[in-house]
């Protein structure tokens, strides 16, 4: 067992190496060299991401119904801003529901009905079923769906090639959407006026009067709910497009008679026996007017009834005869304009009142009492008034006259004015000088008399604005023949 005993410490000396591992000759702990770590390996390159999942394919049946509703309701709406409306709105309609049947979603009837809001119908306007009497077709259902009755609407502006610009030459009020309660009004008035020359044609009746009692008598059955010949009309979708916007039958003579009393207005303020039989302040006459056009009546058109025959002007025309520059100013201020929406005798109204303001111009000038501003607008529009007037020269024989006569009138004025010195100040060369320049030359106002300018704005309308000078006799006196 000795052989196991631990050696002996005598023999170790103090100071003397241990010889234990990991010390050096002095018995220190020798410092251990710096750990060196491997390199890291190289990073591994970036994994692109999976391209992303193809997103489902929405389709209508994944759609709650009344979400497509607002889609249908919102692609008629932005039919609005289109040419056309009907054009936009029909074939979308189309391309949607075909599609829907692709899905196996067919069209909701009701569908066809928000459709219709491109043309200004209110849903809400009409029962959700649309049994309305007078929705009925040339055969004997009781009433059309709104998708037939959708369908005859496109049909009515798309089924023959002159339909769309007959419409825009003779019933423009048919592609707009917001029209007040009169121009609803006139519109359907127009095409009943269209259906009475129709039914005057095929009937060989001697009159329009009696042409239009047949129509009316059409227009009763219908509304009971009874055949009528008024179904056959081509443009019979497009009235009762605009019934469904609220629009009334024979109105002229409630129109006529709002319009009447503006005239009785205007004229009550010159006072005279042969205009009214009351006086009215200028004030009291805005009132009387401003009340009748909040009913309805037009800014543009007065009626002048005398012994139950109407005679049409435009109102500030009377307002030139009564002389009135406030009511003259007011009116424009509210876009009056010597035009009349659906007149036809547009012609020979504008006619009248190019006389009447240069009769008020130059002939009555010690009774003008109209600021240069105001009478520089009537002077502006008056040139839109003669274009109209001279520059299509295919407009009949009635235009070529109105257009002799024109030329003599503003011929014969310049010439006065001539004569009496209203030209006196009046320097400016006529050749090469624009009209919108007229007035000034370097800066300078040559034309600085109220005379001046008056004379100055005829004569533009008679050489810059008139092409038929040189078909007319010279006038002895005016400088400009």
């Amino acid at each position: 067992m000795a052989s196991h005993r631990l050696p002996s410490l005598a023999t170790l000396r103090l100071g003397a190496a241990t010889g234990m591992p990991g010390n050096n000759a002095e018995g220190k702990r020798p410092m251990k060299a710096p750990r060196v770590e491997p390199p890291a390996p190289p990073a591994a390159p970036p994994v692109a991401p999976p391209p992303p999942a193809e997103p489902a394919m929405l389709l209508l049946t994944h759609l709650p119904r009344d979400v497509i509703s607002k889609v249908v309701t919102q692609a008629a709406l932005d039919a609005r801003n289109a040419e056309v409306p009907a054009s936009a709105i029909c074939a979308w309609m189309q391309r949607f529901c075909t599609a829907a049947r692709v899905e196996g979603v067919p069209c909701d009837d009701y569908w066809y009905k928000l459709a219709l809001a491109a043309f200004g119908v209110d849903p809400d306007a009409v029962p959700r079923s649309g049994q309305l009497k007078w929705m009925r077709g040339l055969t004997n259902k009781r009433s059309l769906s709104w998708r037939e009755f959708f369908g005859s609407v496109c049909d009515a502006f798309f089924a023959h090639p002159n339909h769309v610009p007959t419409i825009r030459r003779s019933f423009p009020a048919l592609l707009t959407y917001n029209l007040t309660q009169r121009q609803l009004d006139g519109a359907l008035t127009a095409l009943m006026i269209y259906g009475t020359n129709i039914i005057k044609t095929k009937r060989n009746l001697p009159t329009h009067e009696e042409a239009f009692e047949v129509l009316k008598a059409d227009w009763a059955r219908l509304m009971q709910g009874k055949p009528s010949s008024l179904l056959t009309y081509t443009w019979w979708p497009l009235m009762s497009l605009l019934l469904l916007r609220g629009a009334e039958p024979y109105t002229m003579q409630k129109y006529a008679a709002l319009d009447h009393e503006v005239y009785v207005a205007i004229m009550a303020t010159r006072g005279d026996a042969l205009s009214t039989h009351e006086r009215l302040s200028t004030e009291e006459a805005l009132r009387r007017i401003a009340d009748a056009v909040a009913r309805g009546a037009s800014l543009n058109v007065a009626c002048v009834t005398v012994e139950d025959n109407p005679t049409v002007m435009f109102t500030l025309q009377a307002a030139l005869v009564a002389k009135n520059g406030t009511i003259i100013r007011w009116l424009l201020d509210r876009g009056a304009k010597p035009f009349a929406p659906r007149q036809y005798y547009e012609m020979a109204q504008q006619y009248r009142y190019m006389r009447q303001l240069l009769t008020s111009t130059v002939y009555d000038y010690n009774e003008w009492q109209v600021d240069w501003d105001t009478t520089h607008q009537l002077f502006e529009q008056l040139f839109t008034v003669i274009e109209h007037l001279f520059d299509d020269p295919d407009k009949g024989p009635a235009s070529r006259e109105f257009q002799r006569d024109g030329m003599q009138i503003l011929n014969v004025a310049t010439a006065h004015m001539y004569d009496n010195g209203w030209a006196d100040d009046f320097h400016t060369p006529w050749e090469g000088v624009d009209p919108s320049e007229i007035f000034q030359r370097d800066g300078v106002d040559v034309v600085a008399g109220f005379k001046v300018k008056v004379y100055a704005s005829w004569m533009t309308a008679q050489h810059e604005k008139l092409a038929l000078a040189d078909q007319l006799p010279t006038i002895p006196g005016n400088p400009f023949n």
